[in-house]
């Protein structure tokens, strides 16, 4: 790739083309943006490959995360991987401005679009353009870089310097080797099983983490999977995917993609769990 191509027909500077986008002016010819229900299939064909800066809008109020991904081969999506971060895995983001306005407003009010394709090198330059023009309010880091190179208030600062090592110690071993009474542990297996419960029927399309469930709802696109009888091996019924199997026994997404790997049976439920062939 040659070129950085910014996608709109809106120039830069100004009012233009960073707080235009922003602000709800129209986007080029060239210009991607993917709205609810989300076209995914589409959306892994358009952004195969491709390096640049992306920008998460809140329908509602306006108010715009920007980040940007870079794809080091032609078979890496990086950007079509960051969108799933953002929409299908709400509670493992690591922004907290960002999840609580998706929390709050429900994904499926949030856009995604494609601010810029560029090349590698170009990218962490072009982020920081647009979030010096736009002033994103869901960014914590207000230059396009790494979360890595982030530095804590002076404040923050002084706050940890003041643990001494006698407190540090005190909160690291705070529950270990501590015993529970009966009357916890059941409040804990409690929580559990709510949040078990809570996931396997708010699954999206990437298989993990809490999403709304008007996303929960679009069409999946995954193997058939077949569940066995696990002492005579006899087909008991044939289900789309390996999410839906959580959707109807009582076993998290995560343990299902174990027993397809090991092709082991699931003693608890006595059944096997294997892909269509």
């Amino acid at each position: 790739m040659n070129n950085i191509y910014l996608l709109s027909s809106l120039p830069l500077g100004g009012e233009g083309y960073a707080k235009g986008y922003a602000k709800g002016y129209a986007v080029g010819s060239g210009g991607k943006s993917y709205y609810y229900p989300f076209p995914l299939e589409q959306m892994k064909k358009d952004l195969l490959g491709c390096s640049g800066v992306y920008l998460v809008k809140n329908e509602i109020n306006g108010d715009c995360y920007i980040g940007s991904a870079i794809s080091k081969t032609i078979k890496s999506n990086r950007l079509y991987i960051r969108f799933r971060n953002h929409f299908f895995n709400i509670d493992k983001l690591t922004n907290v401005y960002l999840r609580r306005a998706m929390i709050k407003y429900g994904t499926s009010n949030f856009s995604y679009h494609i601010l810029a394709i560029s090349e590698i090198d170009k990218v962490r330059e072009l982020e920081t353009l647009f979030i010096s023009q736009i002033s994103p309010k869901y960014n914590i880091l207000q230059f396009g870089t790494s979360s890595s190179g982030y530095s804590h208030t002076e404040e923050i600062k002084k706050m940890s310097e003041s643990y001494s090592e006698e407190r540090r110690n005190r909160i690291k071993f705070l529950n270990k080797r501590k015993k529970f009474s009966s009357e916890t542990i059941e409040k804990i297996r409690q929580v559990a099983l709510l949040r078990d419960k809570t996931t396997r029927t708010s699954l999206g399309p990437c298989g993990r983490g809490l999403v709304a469930p008007a996303l929960a709802a679009q069409p999946i696109t995954s193997k058939k999977v077949w569940i066995y009888d696990g002492t005579t091996n006899n087909l008991i019924k044939t289900l789309p995917s390996a999410i839906q199997v959580s959707r109807e026994y009582p076993i998290h997404y995560r343990a299902v993609r174990k027993y397809l790997k090991s092709g082991l049976v699931n003693k608890k439920l006595n059944i096997r769990i294997k892909y269509c062939s």
